[in-house]
């Protein structure tokens, strides 16, 4: 797939603070994808709309490119000192919209200046695959020569990317995607949009509940079903999702566990969770 298709997507989203419509876009996406039997991406798929490489339970390091960087290359590809740029970021927010801005710019003064057939052609969009596996490089880049090697690897998209694509890309790398889109919210789409049916939320929560990583719960569930995404157990070595508990009047606990009851003091600490296997031992912080 396209990232252009993608990011589209991704603009639909940030158009709406409707909740209901962006699970209907989401849904949409998730048919075409099914429809289509486009499914070799959609693990990345769902961790980019996380405006992430991979799931949190997954030690890979970040992609180590700050604002200055992306600036700095965003210059070098449009003419536009950096000064420029800055006021640009500052006006519109982020970098990824200050982005888009420069570039439309750019490519509309273009367009009035060259009159050539071919500059009018719609731009050919990366794919998805393949702009991941860019990132990726740019994430495991370290030690001396990194900064020319990861603006070299960014220089290298945004050549082959439109504007609004780069917007996107630019809040991937910094993790700030400012769509609005919750976890909850790609369940439900994917539910309606792989299963037909809201109800199997549920059943792919529970899955990502014990097995937290939306990309490889929804490559199961595009690949083998929902009733795959039921077998899925707890794992050693795969934190489950931490719980979080509410406070309440010790009168409404005493109303729901009866008398008599047993509770203990809430003390300050870290959760862990402990995982053993014989000998061999991991401890997981609710990070």
């Amino acid at each position: 797939m396209k990232f252009q298709k993608l990011a589209k997507v991704l603009s639909d989203l940030e158009s709406t603070t409707k909740r209901l419509e962006m699970i209907d876009i989401l849904a949409e996406f998730f048919r075409e994808i099914k429809k289509e039997k486009n499914l070799e991406d959609v693990d990345k798929i769902v961790y980019l709309l996380q405006g992430q490489l991979t799931s949190n339970i997954k030690q890979f390091p970040k992609m180590g490119i700050a604002e200055k960087m992306i600036i700095e290359a965003l210059s070098i590809h449009s003419g536009v000192n950096k000064k420029k740029i800055k006021e640009v970021l500052i006006k519109k927010g982020d970098v990824g919209a200050a982005a888009e801005e420069i570039l439309k710019t750019k490519k509309k003064q273009k367009s009035i200046l060259d009159f050539q057939a071919n500059n009018d052609s719609p731009q050919e969009s990366i794919e998805i695959s393949e702009l991941y596996k860019a990132l990726q490089k740019i994430a495991i880049t370290e030690g001396s020569g990194s900064h020319d090697t990861k603006l070299g690897i960014l220089r290298g998209l945004m050549n082959r990317i439109s504007p609004l694509e780069t917007k996107y890309l630019f809040r991937v790398i910094t993790s700030t995607l400012r769509v609005g889109v919750s976890t909850q919210t790609i369940i439900d789409g994917l539910a309606v949009g792989f299963t037909g049916s809201k109800s199997n939320r549920d059943l792919i929560e529970k899955a990502f509940n014990i097995h937290p990583d939306l990309g490889e719960m929804t490559k199961i569930l595009a690949e083998e079903g929902i009733s795959k995404i039921k077998q899925v157990q707890v794992t050693y070595g795969i934190p489950i999702r931490m719980m979080l508990a509410s406070r309440v009047p010790y009168e409404e606990i005493i109303g729901k566990l009866g008398v008599p009851c047993v509770a203990e003091y809430k003390l300050d600490g870290e959760r862990l969770q402990i995982h053993k296997k014989g000998t061999d031992i991991q401890l997981f912080s609710r990070r």
